[in-house]
């Protein structure tokens, strides 16, 4: 089927093919297939951005930890102080 298929449409993914003889200036609905090379570099890329996505959400909930822990702790010391000049 390919060869009776518009050159640039063989390159597409959807299914509105041309025929071969069909001059094609500019499609609107063009969308470049991947090869599989390209399709498993993607993966890569994404795969390692999940991973980094889930390091930075460990990092943010530990310094959201911290931080609450520094409040509390501040709460704590004012209110010991605000004990102390009432004495």
């Amino acid at each position: 089927m390919n060869e009776t298929v518009n050159k640039l449409c063989r390159k597409c993914i959807r299914p509105c093919k041309q025929p071969e003889g069909a001059r094609i200036v500019r499609c609107k609905h063009f969308e470049k297939s991947l090869s599989d090379q390209n399709f498993d570099s993607i993966v890569k890329i994404m795969d390692e951005t999940d991973r980094e996505m889930d390091s930075l959400s460990e990092r943010i909930r530990k310094l959201t930890e911290s931080w609450h822990s520094e409040v509390e702790g501040k709460k704590l010391r004012d209110k010991d102080e605000d004990e102390g000049e009432d004495e």
